[in-house]
Parts: structure tokens; sequence; C-alpha cells
């Protein structure tokens, strides 16, 4: 019988302007109250289908400030009155909440309505139905399940009153607090492995050596070398400890931020205790190259003394962005019909791995349907004897090591190279700008030691500032409507880490990384305009 190991990776950066700590964007909350609650509810429903979840630790520490009451700068602004805003909060308020997939709020005329006059300056009634038709658009069925107010309040449709409004806060953030304790709920009974990233989604390898990017680019233009191996253990220390704290247990295993390995970064790994890593088909082959067997993804691989596993590219990515356009039945048949093909009547490993949080504002039904039929096929599947749910740590127990990777390929599983976050101009600023910073916290760390606060706090700051996240950003081939926000965000982590430590913050901190990001920079945690 071969073996389908699922796991969902949930992940968002930490939002939280470092002077007061207030989130900047939204979306912690907002996917809170559909994605990962919904995903917990469906195993709810299943408990024979087996998977595994990671958690990266930064959002669950952003669950955690907002159960105890952190509010992010949206809800600060939504929940006021509308009558008490000023021109330049309703201008926030109008640039955030049309920030919707299409198809949640398709059937609400007032929401296309109010689409259609976007650029027009909005009354408080249409402001106050734009935020009240917003949350209801984020709104997933694990909370329509549990909140019967909510179908009373979707059908009213307009003529929303401000009571609407704080009703509809009040269930979001009942919703957000339901999070955690329904994943640990489904780990104790066994259903389900939890595991982590490194604490705030660094590029590992890169944080070891820059210059393993020339791995898979010999040509790239790379920036002045970064190496701070002591924080790339320290971010999987930290994963650890945190993930330990909510969950319960310590993680066995992670997957590497963006599936990204390298042989310096596997023993880090390694020394830091992890057990097991991910990564992609394609640095699988590139380590292989000419030694690469059939079916090679398929098997349990051990390198530097952690085992690896390689997730299957194309049927990750079928959950991830075809099975939307297909019906429920079809898309669970087309996944394990390509698993049963895949294996061959063998024994082996099918792998996938991947987003488990915004794939499903594209599915119809905020993804009930497709999850429904998914996880009943995988219990169904288990009985008959074909192909049996594992988690992953169950999985590698019972196989031990299959294969040995003698010469690991330094990538990610983007291309199996490192271009997304190095090697542009823009990025390669950011990384340099960082270096910068990191030296100046080691010259301080010998004078004043590791347990100065000003020290402490500097590190804090830096580590947010390694996220992959910001460099995802930077330059091409990626853009979005926040990148004036991720830019910012980025240098005020940088220019927090030079205060904490009293230096004096370097004039090129205040110029932003990207040309296309020439909003001025501010210390204050106010919302920039922009969709999300």
């Amino acid at each position: 019988m071969g073996d389908l190991l699922l796991l969902w990776h949930m992940h968002q950066p930490r939002y939280a302007h470092p002077a007061d700590g207030v989130a900047m964007l939204p979306w912690v909350r907002l996917h809170a109250c559909s994605g990962y609650l919904d995903m917990a509810r469906m195993l709810e429903r299943h408990p024979r289908a087996r998977v595994t979840v990671n958690f990266v630790p930064s959002l669950v520490e952003q669950i955690e400030q907002i159960v105890e009451g952190g509010r992010d700068a949206l809800e600060r602004l939504t929940e006021r009155p509308v009558a008490t805003l000023d021109p330049g909060e309703r201008a926030q308020i109008l640039a955030r909440c049309f920030s919707v997939h299409p198809s949640a709020v398709a059937d609400r005329p007032r929401f296309v309505e109010l689409a259609s006059k976007r650029r027009d300056g909005f009354d408080d009634d249409e402001l106050r139905d734009l935020a009240c038709l917003f949350l209801l658009g984020w709104i997933g069925f694990a909370v329509r399940e549990d909140e019967p107010r909510v179908a009373a309040l979707d059908a009213k449709g307009r003529g929303y009153t401000e009571a609407d409004k704080s009703e509809l806060h009040a269930i979001v953030r009942r919703a957000v607090g339901r999070v955690l304790p329904s994943w640990r709920a489904l780990a104790a009974r066994g259903q389900i492995e939890l595991v982590a990233s490194p604490f705030h989604h660094p590029i590992v390898p890169l944080l070891v050596d820059s210059d393993v990017a020339r791995v898979a680019r010999p040509d790239m233009d790379l920036p002045v070398r970064f190496r701070a191996p002591e924080h790339a253990r320290l971010h999987i220390d930290r994963a650890r400890a945190a993930h330990e704290r909510w969950s319960g247990s310590s993680p066995r295993g992670m997957w590497p931020p963006e599936g990204s390995l390298s042989h310096e970064a596997v023993e880090v790994y390694r020394d830091a205790g992890i057990a097991w890593l991910l990564g992609d088909e394609e640095t699988l082959a590139r380590s292989l190259g000419e030694d690469l067997p059939p079916a090679a993804n398929t098997r349990v691989w051990e390198h530097a003394g952690v085992r690896l596993l390689f997730r299957d590219r194309d049927l990750s990515d079928r959950i991830g962005f075809r099975y939307a356009h297909m019906s429920a039945e079809s898309a669970v048949e087309d996944l394990f019909h390509t698993a049963s093909e895949r294996l061959s009547g063998s024994d082996g490993v099918v792998c996938v791995f991947l987003d488990g949080e915004n794939a499903w504002e594209h599915y119809a039904g905020r993804g009930e349907p497709f999850l429904g039929a998914l996880y009943a096929r995988m219990e169904s599947e288990a009985q008959s004897g074909n192909i049996r749910s594992r988690t992953i740590s169950e999985c590698i127990d019972a196989r031990g090591s299959e294969g040995t990777i003698a010469r690991l390929h330094a990538g990610s599983w983007i291309a199996g190279d490192f271009r997304i976050w190095i090697g542009d101009p823009a990025k390669n600023r950011a990384w340099t700008l960082l270096g910068q910073a990191v030296d100046v916290l080691r010259h301080a760390t010998a004078i004043e030691g590791e347990a100065s606060p000003r020290v402490i706090a500097a590190r804090e700051s830096l580590l947010a500032a390694e996220a992959s996240d910001w460099f995802w950003w930077f330059g091409e081939p990626n853009h979005s409507a926040e990148d004036v926000l991720y830019d910012a965000l980025f240098r005020n982590y940088l220019r927090e880490a030079y205060r904490s430590l009293g230096q004096a913050v370097p004039e090129a901190i205040d110029v932003p990384i990207d040309p296309r990001a020439d909003a001025p920079m501010g210390a204050s945690p106010a919302m920039r305009p922009g969709g999300g």
C-alpha cells in the first residue's frame, strides 16, 4: 500500500509596526475566520483522514496577540462609528475593504453596486455597508456553522447599522479564538501532526551564506556576501520553543521556508534537533543528476543525518491552482488517479505539500466541497487498502531511509534556485542593508553581551527583517498593491534595530529599497492606502 503525505503550510509574515506593535494589515485576522478555522473543521468531520500541518511561529504569535485583544489598523478604523472618521480614514477603508475575492461577493448586489462607484466619495451608509460586506465576504463556512447570526446579517444585504458592524467584528474575534484550540484538539486525538518552520520564515540557506545562490546560477549578480548562521539557528531554536509552548509538543520536522535547502542549512537544522525536512522534486533531481532513479520522489531520502522528502510539484500545484476550476468530485478523482499512476502498484510515497490558506478563496464554497470530498476519499482509500494517508513522522518511522543523497543541491521550490529572494538590484540592496545592520549588532553584542536588553531588542527587529516575504516582493518579478507597505515595514525593522542599540540610523534606510516604493517613510503605524 502506498502512502499519501499531505502537508498544509500556514504562513503570514509579522505585520506589526515595530514602533508600537500595531498590525498594519488584517490578513491574519481574516484568514483566521476563514481558512484556518475551516481547515480544522473539515478534518474534525473526517477523523480517519491524516495530514501534517505546518504553522509558522510568527503567524501563531499574531493569532495569539489578536486573542489577547490586539487590533490591526483596519479593525481599529472600522470599529469606529463611520460618522467620526476623517476623510483620510474613510479613504483608507475604501482602499482596504474591496480586498475580497470576487466570487465571495458576486451574489451580494450591494457590494457590486459599491464597487461600481469605488472612486467616488461614499456617504456614511455606504461606508458602513462596505465594512460589513467586506467581513461577510471573508467569513468562512466554519464560522457560519458556529454563528447563526451570520446568515441573518448576510440576508440583510444593505442598510447595516453600527450595531450590526460591531456584531460582525465580535463574531470574527470569537472565530480567531477558536483557531489554535481546534488544531491542538486534532493533534491531541492523533489525527494530525503539527510542525513548524523557522520562526520568521527566512530563507535559511541564504542566511547561512548568501553566496550559495550561485550553486544554481553561477553568473548571478549578488550583494556583498551575507553570512549569519547564528541567526539561522536562532530562528529554528525559537520556532521549536514557540511551537512546543502553543501545541504541547516539539516539532520533529519542519517545512523549510519556500522548500529551501542546502547542505549547510541541513546541518544547521540537524544540529538544532530537527529530524526531517521537506523539499521540492527539482532539488532532488539536481542533487542526483544522472543517478536519478525512476519515481525518485516517492522515497524517503537521507542527507547529513536528516530524513528528506520531496514534493510532487505537479500534484501540489493542481490543488493550489487547477482544481478550483473543476467539480470537487472530478478534482479528487484526478488526484487519486494520478497518485496511483505515480506509485504504479508500489508501496512508495506521494508527497503533496502546499499553501493551506490562500487557495480556498478561489474554490466554490471556500473549499468546503473539495476538502469534504478529498478527506472522504482519503478515509475510503485507507479502508480499501489502496493509498493510506499518514502523517510525515508516521511514514518516516515506518519506512526509515530508502536512499542517501551524497551531494545536496542548494535551491528552493521555485525553479530549484533562489532568484525570487536575491539577485535583483532591489533585493540585493535589501540584503546589503540587512548585512550592515547585522554587523552593527555583532559589534554591540561583543561589547554589551548577549543578555543586554538593547542587544535583545535589536536582534528581535533584525530577525523580523530576515523574513522571506519582504525579499519576495522587492524588485522583480513579483508585484503587489502592498509594495510600499512591505518596503516600509522592512526598513522600519532595520531602523528600530539601530535605535535599540542607540546608533544613528543610516540615511540609506530612509530611501525605499525598491524605486517603485517611493512613498515617504515614517514611524507612524497609520495604514497606507492600497489594496490587499
